[in-house]
């Protein structure tokens, strides 16, 4: 099993979770709304899920017995935190009426990986579980680099207002 591209997905995940840091320490206080805090809390489950999956697989191939043991366990982890990040994101914003556009499309394709993940996890499509896994972190970092742009520009729209 090769690491280094899950290695680079999690270096990529902490660094935007370092920075969205920076930005919040360097920004003036302003009052943020629900939607404005739900979005930071799914940056930061976001990017460090997708660092503790990325993870995940080579630390189960090391104690199970064999690699596919360690796919579809890792496959139904990751299935159960897109579950659990999507379900908490509802509620933290108020339900799917209160949820900006962006975030329901968002919603619904994570919910698609979570299928497709719990799918690998029940031993189907297992020959497909490094590129099933790998489309996931992908998701996953995206969501957390939207949520950090979406973070900049509304810094940028307070600092102009």
């Amino acid at each position: 099993m090769s690491t280094s591209a899950f290695e680079t997905i999690a270096a990529l995940a902490v660094s935007i979770v370092g920075f969205t840091g920076i930005v919040l320490a360097l920004r003036p206080r302003v009052h943020a709304d629900r939607i404005d805090r739900a979005r930071l809390v799914d940056l930061l489950v976001a990017g460090f899920g997708v660092a503790f999956a990325s993870f995940l697989p080579a630390l189960l191939n090391a104690l199970l017995p064999n690699e596919d043991a360690a796919w579809r366990l890792a496959s139904g982890v990751l299935g159960a935190w897109f579950t659990f990040g999507i379900l908490s994101a509802f509620w933290r914003m108020g339900g799917l009426g209160r949820m900006p556009a962006p975030n329901v499309v968002g919603s619904l394709i994570g919910m698609g990986f979570a299928v497709i993940l719990m799918v690998v996890a029940s031993g189907h499509w297992i020959d497909h579980a490094y590129g099933v896994y790998f489309a996931a972190l992908l998701w996953g970092l995206l969501v957390a680099a939207m949520e950090f742009a979406i973070l900049l520009l509304a810094g940028q729209d307070e600092a102009n207002a």
